[in-house]
C-alpha cells in the first residue's frame, strides 16, 4: 500500500505493508495526512541526536529505554520495524503540533517576535528584555499599570493551577466561594466571548476598556485611593454620607458630591466612583 506523507516544500511517498496499516484502525488518528513542517524537522533531529547514540539513523530497542514516552513508540513506529527513523520522529512532532493548535505561520511569528525583542542576540528572552516587551505592550494596548495589577490580581485568585489560563473548572468554581451570596459568578463580566474560560489576554482587554470607559487614570486612581482611605473611618471600602463633611477643610470631601459620585444611587462612594469623579473635576 502506497501512502503520501505531505510535508511543507516536499511530497514523500511511504511505501507500507499491511501491519503499518493497522495503526490507522479504530479511533486511531490518521498519521499520514499529517502535514509536516520544518519546525517537525528540527525537533526530528535533535531527537535523533539525543537518542541515536550510535548514529546508526535510527532509534533501536535499547535506544528507546531512555526515551520518556515509551507507551507512544509503537503509534508512530510505521513500519513495524521496532525502530524509530527520523521521518517517524518527524511524524510524532507533528502530531503533537497539530493537537496543541501551533501552525507553522504561529512557530513563525513566535521567531520574528524572538528576534524583534532578543537585544543581546542570545536566543532567548531574558528577564530584562522581557520586562521591556511587556511594558511595551502595556503602552501599546493603553493599560495602566492599575490595570495590570488588577489582571494579576484576578488570576492569582482564580487560577488555581496557575499556567495563565482560567479554565472551565476554575471559572465554575468561583460561582462558590467568591460569589459573595449573590447567586452570580464574579468571573462573568470579563468573559466577553461566553465560552466560560478567559486568557489573559481577553481580561486586560476589559478591565483596559472598562476603565477608558470611566475615564480616569492611574493618577486619579491614587487619589481616590487616599481619600478613600482617608474618609472611611468603619473601613467598608466605601465613603457613606457620614463620612463626608459638611464645612471641608483642604483635603476633605463635602457632602455636596455623594449626588455628583455616587453613580449607582446606593448612598455611598466606591474608589471607582470617586476615581471616575476626579477625572471629571480635572477635564
Amino acid at each position: 500500500m502506497v501512502k503520501t506523507l505531505l510535508v511543507v516544500g516536499l511530497s514523500i511517498v511511504i511505501v507500507t505493508d499491511t501491519a503499518s496499516a493497522q495503526v490507522l484502525s479504530g479511533d486511531k488518528p490518521d498519521l499520514y495526512a499529517l502535514v509536516i513542517a520544518p519546525i517537525d524537522l528540527t525537533d526530528a533531529t535533535r531527537s535523533m541526536t539525543v537518542y541515536d547514540t550510535d548514529e546508526d539513523g535510527s532509534i533501536d530497542k535499547e535506544e528507546q529505554k531512555r526515551i520518556d514516552w515509551k507507551d507512544e513508540i509503537e503509534q508512530f513506529d510505521l513500519n513495524r520495524d521496532g525502530k524509530l527513523t527520523h521521518l517517524e520522529l518527524c511524524v510524532r512532532f507533528a502530531k503533537l503540533r497539530g493537537d496543541s493548535g501551533v501552525t507553522q505561520q504561529v512557530v513563525n511569528n513566535a521567531n520574528i517576535y524572538l528576534r524583534r525583542n532578543d537585544r543581546n542576540g542570545n536566543g532567548q528572552l531574558d528577564p530584562d528584555e522581557i520586562a521591556t516587551m511587556l511594558a511595551k505592550h502595556r503602552r501599546d494596548s493603553g493599560m495602566s499599570k492599575s490595570d495590570l495589577a488588577k489582571v494579576r490580581s484576578v488570576f492569582e485568585r482564580y487560577d488555581r493551577n496557575s499556567d495563565g489560563t482560567i479554565d472551565t473548572d476554575e471559572f465554575v468554581a468561583a460561582e462558590g466561594p467568591f460569589s459573595n451570596g449573590s447567586g452570580t459568578n464574579p468571573l462573568s463580566e470579563l468573559d466577553k466571548n461566553g465560552d466560560g474560560e478567559l486568557t489573559q489576554m481577553e481580561v486586560q482587554q476589559v478591565i483596559t476598556q472598562t476603565r477608558k470607559t470611566l475615564g480616569f487614570d492611574d493618577g486619579h486612581l491614587a487619589e481616590a485611593r487616599k481619600l478613600l482611605t482617608r474618609h472611611d473611618k468603619n473601613r467598608s471600602t466605601f465613603i457613606d454620607e457620614s463620612e463626608l463633611f459638611e464645612t471641608p477643610v483642604s483635603g476633605q470631601l463635602a457632602k455636596t458630591i455623594l449626588k455628583q459620585a455616587d453613580q449607582d444611587d446606593d448612598k455611598r462612594v466606591s474608589l471607582i466612583e470617586l476615581a471616575t469623579y476626579l477625572a471629571k473635576q480635572t477635564k
